[in-house]
């Protein structure tokens, strides 16, 4: 399958950051580690700053927190974050659904690696 990348400088994804509300899915997910932030701005932040995608159980604030982010305008860099990766509250639930995504979902029976 072939990847589509708008620009190379793009293709630099890597990995998932854990929010400190799911820690215990760590194990679930490749290429993760835990946020040392422990606000949720500064974690989208953090996030941003290391090309990686944010893991956590709420959505709510972290929609708005990218949202925020996103609309900053530096002019030289992008602001747009990495994905948010929404996960179950209840954590036997998340242990039941996450490891069949953990290479990648599946679209139309093809496997769509993360990186």
């Amino acid at each position: 399958m072939k990847r589509y990348v708008l620009s190379e400088a793009e293709d630099v994804w890597r990995g998932f950051l854990i929010d400190l509300d799911v820690q215990d899915a760590l194990d679930l997910f490749r290429d993760a580690r835990i946020t040392r932030c422990r606000r949720d701005p500064e974690t989208v932040r953090e996030a941003w700053y290391e090309f990686r995608t944010i893991v956590t159980r709420n959505e709510t604030d972290f929609v708005r927190y990218i949202l925020e982010h996103s609309k900053r305008d530096s002019g030289k860099t992008c602001q747009d974050c990495f994905g948010l990766f929404i996960v179950p509250d209840n954590k036997i639930t998340r242990d039941r659904l996450i490891p069949p995504l953990k290479n990648g979902p599946l679209l139309k029976g093809h496997r769509i690696p993360w990186s």
